[in-house]
């Protein structure tokens, strides 16, 4: 056994290791962005409703309330930031 085979080794050894706390932190992680989105989606119907109480148009108040619910997309924003080139 080389030194190449014990690393192999040692990595699948790391990832069995690691596997039984890896479905749990997922399926954490799912809930929490499907919480996440909810309650945005949520927060721009009330946003929507208080701007067209406060006299703006519904058109205008829909466009500006789904800009808002976009801003707290969280993957679309991880991903963009990713690649982005400067």
């Amino acid at each position: 056994m080389d030194k190449h085979d014990s690393e192999a080794t040692g990595g699948v050894a790391s990832f069995l290791r690691l596997a039984p706390s890896f479905f749990p932190l997922t399926f954490k992680a799912l809930t929490a962005y499907a919480r996440l989105r909810s309650r945005a989606r949520k927060a721009g119907r009330v946003f929507e409703d208080e701007l067209v109480a406060g006299g703006m148009r519904a058109e205008d108040a829909k466009v500006l309330s789904h800009d808002f619910v976009e801003a707290s997309a969280v993957v679309k924003s991880l991903l963009s930031f990713s690649t982005r080139r400067d």
